[in-house]
């Protein structure tokens, strides 16, 4: 499992969600949970998933302004940047990923 943590007002994540899109489109089976954290509107969270043809993917979002203590229970060392992306392998080994993905890689994470 794949869980990406990003938001409406990350350049970054502006720039990457379409790109996530189309890998979910050439990889239907790959199991990926998208959880937005910025304090912004349900409005500005669904226009952007719908533009990154992510709208009917596994979606969530952070209802309340997302505090240090929900950050450290996700990761400790985790800052609240975003966006970052942990990889969870099959016997629950944790990889975290921070800053845009490397796609080839997290094709090859996944497999064929």
């Amino acid at each position: 499992i794949a869980v990406h943590f990003w938001g409406v007002t990350c350049p970054a994540c502006v720039k990457e969600m379409p790109q996530w899109g189309q890998f979910l489109k050439n990889h239907p089976n790959a199991n990926i949970v998208f959880i937005q954290v910025d304090d912004v509107s349900l409005d500005s969270i669904k226009k952007m998933l719908n533009k990154a043809g992510l709208d009917k993917a596994n979606n969530y979002y952070v209802s309340t302004v997302f505090d240090e203590q929900l950050r450290h229970e996700i990761d400790p060392r985790w800052r609240g940047e975003t966006p970052i992306t942990i990889l969870i392998d099959k016997n629950g080994k944790a990889i975290r990923k921070t800053g845009p993905m490397n796609f080839p890689q997290l094709q090859a994470w996944f497999g064929p």
